[in-house]
């Protein structure tokens, strides 16, 4: 088999590829002798009908089969021979092939850029500490009493944030009413944001039996598209004003969490190893996302745009996911296309890191093993809901086992180059 290159550029090689007739005529042979096998034709015993009758019958045919079989296998032989690293599926132009003789075409490839890592090692990192503070205990019991509280006595005085109301509203938007504007005998604690932003606001200061007009804008992102965006005003009738009774902290409140909770300093002590755990976590994600900037800022190369469109279309189903779970959609073709292109950036971004972080973990022999694999698994089925046995079934019937422990690598590479960081506490 001849290979030449033609045409050669950073995300991509050109290659003329001509596959000898003997080579052909050797994939003919074994594509016609599979179909002969099994041919029938009226006046023939099956497998008996003679060459030249068949051949006539079945040559296009079998050429297709050749075509769809050798094309493949000599593009990915001649691959392997120039030792090029692709990625998406080549495209196939200028096929010369008469159904005998030699087969000739040119393959345009996409291959991972070629690039040299920059410094990756002592990366200055900044990231808050993970150290539980005695004011971030105090906030976790008081939200511990605000689940706890209940409604006070009534009040004469005007409502103050942290207060209870009740209360009657009905919505107008343009000066009409809108389906679901409307509310009797709505609960809400004063501060506690649950409606939409300023709405609670503006109650501040009003008392029982006083009404008042409420002008807001909903958030653009909000569930309703028709309302999203929108300015609306509320009428708010207050028919009550309540104080909050909120627990006493003291043992017997504090053994309310637990039978192995024995008083306040316990529970105390449990919130702040909790909190700390979570501010690890946090602080690790950071420093994460803090090393993959600074990578992508010292690494700057041409991505392979079937790479590109891979993760835009993951980051695409990801985002209508979440939309979907608002209540949002996107339409038509406008809106879809508009999605795609405002994904395009940091597709890029999450093309080009993976191969940084691909190249770090070459460098570093970073692995993933079975074993890590999966811990991957049983993670995912956790959060499917699903036993590990089948998430470890279902990677591997779909192909996936490979990606995945592609990611772990990455994955690794980054916790590497953290780890290598030059690490303080962030202001």
């Amino acid at each position: 088999m001849k290979i030449s290159v033609i045409n050669k550029d950073e995300t991509s090689r050109t290659l003329k590829i001509e596959v000898p007739g003997e080579m052909v005529a050797e994939h003919y042979e074994r594509v016609y002798a599979r179909a002969a096998k099994g041919a029938e034709l009226p006046g023939f015993r099956k497998g008996k009908v003679p060459r030249s009758i068949l051949e006539a019958r079945i040559k296009g045919s079998v050429n297709q089969e050749v075509l769809e079989t050798l094309v493949p296998q000599a593009t990915m032989d001649a691959v392997k021979q120039e030792g090029l690293k692709a990625v998406g599926q080549p495209r196939i132009e200028e096929l010369n092939f008469s159904g005998a003789g030699p087969l000739s075409f040119q393959a345009q490839i996409e291959v991972k850029p070629e690039f040299n890592l920059g410094a990756v090692e002592g990366l200055a990192l900044k990231a808050a500490s993970a150290d539980a503070t005695d004011k971030d205990v105090d906030e976790q019991v008081e939200m511990l009493r605000d689940r706890g509280s209940k409604e006070g006595e009534l009040k004469d005085a005007a409502a103050a944030l942290g207060d209870w109301i009740k209360m009657d509203f009905e919505g107008f938007k343009e000066g009409q009413p809108f389906e679901g504007g409307n509310a009797t005998d709505f609960h809400l604690v004063l501060g506690k944001h649950q409606l939409i932003p300023g709405f609670e606001e503006q109650l501040v200061g009003a008392k029982a039996g006083e009404t008042r007009q409420v002008k807001v804008a909903f958030p653009k992102d909000y569930p309703a598209q028709d309302l999203a965006g929108k300015d609306a005003e509320f009428i708010c009738h207050v028919k009550e004003v309540r104080g909050v009774d909120k627990p006493a902290v003291d043992d017997a409140w504090a053994k309310t969490f637990g039978e192995e909770v024995t008083d306040v300093a316990f529970l105390r002590e449990r919130l702040r190893e909790a909190i700390s755990e979570q501010k690890k976590r946090q602080r690790k994600q950071h420093l994460m996302d803090a090393a993959a900037e600074l990578l992508l800022e010292r690494h700057k190369f041409t991505v392979p745009a079937s790479l590109i469109d891979g993760e835009a279309h993951a980051l695409e189903q990801t985002e209508l996911r979440n939309m979907a779970n608002r209540g949002l959609e996107v339409n038509g073709e406008e809106g879809h296309a508009a999605l795609h292109k405002a994904l395009r950036e940091p597709a890029e971004k999450r093309a080009r890191l993976s191969l940084v972080l691909e190249k770090i973990a070459e460098t570093q022999s970073l692995q993933a093993d079975n074993a890590d694999f999966e811990v991957e698994m049983a993670r995912l089925a956790q959060q499917l809901g699903s036993t590990t046995a089948q998430a470890i079934e279902w990677a591997r019937q779909s192909g996936r086992e490979n990606a995945v422990k592609a990611q772990i690598r990455e994955r690794k590479a980054l916790e590497w180059v953290v780890e290598k960081a030059k690490v303080s506490d962030a202001a």
